[in-house]
């Protein structure tokens, strides 16, 4: 319409791509998935959309969601090669979808593989919790115990302040307990 108007040049991409991100996105948010699907692929396709293909995560999620898992994979590794080395943290959450679709495929050694490769460049307790779930079922001893030697070295987030928290609490706790002398008294 606009081109047959001659103000072609006047559209505004940015708007338009927030505009149709945010409609593919609540068709998501709202199971109508074929036409978020088609929404996003619009986007993917679009070259004027420089970060238009990092959106195949979205689409693997969905496939994720209607149990399409192979499909999945294939968004998440096509979604994972845009995404550059230095994201560590961006290419490590779409390696951990890989890995999961992998274990709802029963395909745990291409899980143990991911789940591995996560390891190596960040160390992550559930992926690691994973990864012993994956060697477990393939009945993998030997890796399953180094594995959870390595598990057990990786530091919890928070879990610091939580045992900060409850040194503070044990400092502040009353020497004595009304409530445990009261039903001391009763049972006597």
């Amino acid at each position: 319409m606009r081109e047959q108007n001659g103000t072609a040049d006047l559209i505004n991409f940015e708007m338009t791509y927030c505009v149709t991100f945010n409609l593919a996105n609540q068709y998501q948010n709202n199971g109508m998935f074929q036409d978020a699907i088609n929404i996003y692929t619009t986007i993917v396709k679009n070259k004027q959309y420089a970060h238009g293909g990092r959106l195949r995560v979205n689409m693997g999620n969905i496939y994720f969601a209607q149990k399409k898992y192979l499909v999945a994979i294939r968004m998440y590794r096509m979604a994972l090669d845009l995404i550059p080395k230095s994201s560590k943290e961006m290419r490590a959450k779409i390696k951990k979808n890989i890995g999961h679709a992998f274990v709802k495929l029963g395909s745990f050694s291409e899980a143990i593989d991911t789940y591995e490769s996560i390891l190596q460049e960040s160390p992550d307790f559930p992926i690691a919790f994973n990864l012993l779930l994956c060697l477990y079922a393939i009945g993998d001893k030997e890796r399953l115990k180094r594995y959870f030697t390595i598990m057990l070295n990786i530091e919890l987030p928070g879990l610091e302040e939580e045992l900060d928290d409850e040194i503070i609490d044990k400092e502040n706790a009353p020497t004595s307990d009304k409530l445990k002398e009261e039903l001391k008294e009763k049972k006597r």
